[in-house]
C-alpha cells in the first residue's frame, strides 16, 4: 500500500504540473480552452491526493476521511465538468452542458456535506487497506448516471472534433487522446465507485488510470502537435511527463527488488520516501540531463528546417488535389511555426485558429507594395500582427509576378528570431508554395 500511496502522489504532481505547463505555453487566443484543461488537472490532482491520504489514515480518523471523501467527489467532479468545458466550451451545447453539470455537481457534492449517510455510514481504518461501508441507495445510482453521462459528454464532443479535422497527423493525436480518455474513464468508474466497497483495494486503480490519459495527450501535443506550444514550454512539458515517469518506474523497481530481497511484505513508508528524495537528487545531478535535453529537442521537431524534405512532399502535392488547409498544416509542422495560413480570395486557410476579423483580412489582401521581397511591413500590417499574434506576412505572386494572395505565418516554435538563413529557406517555400498553387488554380481554369 506504501507503494501506492506514493505513486498516486507523483500522478498528483505529474498531472497538475502537466497542466500548467500547457496553460502558459499556448498563445493567447487558446489559453482560455487550454485554461480548462488546467482546472482538470487540478481536479485529477485533488482526486489522486485524496485518495493517497485516505489509504495512509490510521485508526480514529474518522473525521478526516470524512473529508476525504468529500476531496474524493470534488475532485472527479471538478476534472469531469473541466474536461466537457476544455472538449466542448467552443459549441453553445457545450457551454449549456458544461453549466448544467456544474450545478448538478454542486447540488450532489452539498447533499454529501450536509449528510454523508446518503453514501456511506462508516470507515473500516488502520488495515491493510482502508475502506468505507456505503450505501447502496438513490445517491449511489446518482452518482454514477451523473459520472457516466458526463464522460460520454466530453469523449462526443471529442469525437465529433475528430470527424471535422482534415489534417491526419491532428487526427491521430486527437484518437489516442480519446482512447486515453476511454481507459480513464472507464477505469474512475468501475473501481472507484462501482466496486468501491466490494473492492477497496483497488480504488487506485482510478486515478493511476489517468496517467495513460497524460501519455496519450502528451503524444498528441508532442508529436501530433493537437495543442500548439512555445518550444521552451514543450520542452518544459517533455521534461515533466519523462521525469515523473522514470521516478515513478525506479519507485516500483525499488519496491519490487526490496521485497524479493528482504523477505517483507514490504518498504516502510521510510524507506520509500528516502529514495524517493535520492532518486530525485541524482537524477536532478546528472551530467546526462543535456543530453535528454538534446533528444527531446529533435522529439519535438525544433531543429533546423529540412528544406529538402519539405520541398520533396510539396513537389508530390502537385499530383494530387490540392487541400490548402492540409497545406498550412504540413508547413507549420515543417518550418516550425505556431500557424500558416493562406489567404485567397478574401478566404482564410490555416493550419488552426487565429484571432483575425474580416476586415483585417481585408486591410491585408489590399497592401500591394511590400517594402522588402515578398514580405508585407506597412503601419497597418505591424498592428495587425501585434494584435492577433501574428509574426510575418508575405505576398504570393504567380508566373507573372502578379500577387494572388497572401501567406500569413505564426510565430517560430524553435528560435526567438530567425536568421537570415531561416528567412531565405522560408521565403524559397513560399515562393514553391505560391507556385503550386496557382498552378492548381490555372489547371481548374
Amino acid at each position: 500500500m506504501q507503494l501506492i500511496v506514493i505513486l498516486l502522489y507523483v500522478v498528483s504532481v505529474l498531472t497538475i504540473l502537466t497542466g500548467l505547463s500547457v496553460m502558459c505555453g499556448t498563445n493567447r487566443q487558446s489559453r482560455l480552452n487550454t485554461s480548462w484543461f488546467f482546472v482538470a488537472t487540478i481536479g485529477t490532482a485533488i482526486w489522486a491526493s485524496s485518495i493517497a491520504t485516505f489509504l495512509a489514515l490510521p485508526e480514529n480518523a474518522n473525521d478526516f476521511a470524512s473529508f476525504l471523501v468529500i476531496g474524493i467527489i470534488f475532485g472527479i467532479t471538478l476534472n469531469d465538468i473541466a474536461l466537457l468545458g476544455y472538449l466542448g466550451w467552443n459549441q453553445r451545447l457545450g457551454k449549456i452542458l458544461t453549466v448544467i453539470f456544474s450545478i448538478f455537481g454542486a447540488g450532489l457534492i452539498g447533499v454529501l456535506i450536509k449528510d454523508h449517510t446518503v453514501f456511506y455510514t462508516s470507515f473500516v481504518l488502520g488495515g491493510e487497506w482502508n475502506q468505507m461501508i456505503t450505501v447502496q441507495g438513490w445517491y449511489f445510482v446518482a452518482l454514477i448516471v451523473y459520472f457516466t453521462l458526463m464522460a460520454f459528454g466530453y469523449t462526443s464532443f471529442l469525437s465529433a472534433t475528430i470527424k471535422k479535422t482534415k489534417n491526419k497527423r491532428a487526427k491521430l493525436g486527437q484518437k489516442a487522446f480519446y482512447i486515453g480518455l476511454l481507459i480513464s474513464g472507464i477505469s474512475a468508474l468501475v473501481f472507484d465507485l462501482i466496486l468501491l466497497e466490494k473492492a477497496p483495494n483497488l480504488i487506485w486503480i482510478g486515478p493511476m488510470a489517468v496517467s495513460a490519459a497524460l501519455l496519450t495527450f502528451y503524444y498528441s501535443v508532442v508529436r501530433c502537435r493537437s495543442v500548439v506550444m512555445s518550444s521552451s514550454w514543450m520542452k518544459t512539458l517533455s521534461f515533466i511527463i519523462l521525469f515523473s515517469f522514470g521516478i515513478a518506474i525506479y519507485v516500483l523497481i525499488f519496491y519490487i527488488v526490496f521485497k524479493a530481497l528482504f523477505k517483507v511484505s514490504s518498504p516502510s513508508p521510510q524507506i520509500l520516501l528516502l529514495n524517493l528524495i535520492m532518486v530525485v537528487i541524482v537524477f536532478s545531478l546528472l551530467p546526462a540531463i543535456g543530453e535528454v535535453y538534446t533528444f527531446l529537442k529533435s522529439f519535438i521537431a525544433t531543429k533546423e528546417i529540412d528544406i529538402g524534405y519539405v520541398t520533396k512532399k510539396m513537389n508530390k502535392i502537385t499530383k494530387r488535389t490540392l487541400d490548402l488547409k492540409e497545406l498550412s498544416g504540413f508547413l507549420a509542422d515543417h518550418l516550425h511555426i505556431e500557424y500558416v495560413g493562406f489567404l485567397i480570395n478574401g478566404r482564410l486557410y490555416g493550419s488552426g485558429n487565429i484571432d483575425i476579423s474580416s476586415d483585417e483580412l481585408v486591410a491585408i489582401s489590399k497592401i500591394k507594395s511590400p517594402e522588402r521581397g515578398i514580405w508585407q511591413e506597412t503601419k497597418t500590417i505591424s498592428e495587425i500582427c501585434v494584435r492577433s499574434d501574428i509574426k510575418n506576412i508575405a505576398e504570393l505572386y504567380n508566373t507573372k509576378g502578379e500577387i494572388f494572395g497572401q501567406i500569413i505565418l505564426g510565430h517560430s516554435l524553435s528560435k526567438k528570431n530567425l536568421d537570415t538563413k531561416d528567412l531565405i529557406e522560408i521565403e524559397m517555400v513560399v515562393n514553391l508554395a505560391a507556385s503550386i498553387i496557382n498552378g492548381e488554380a490555372h489547371n481548374k481554369a
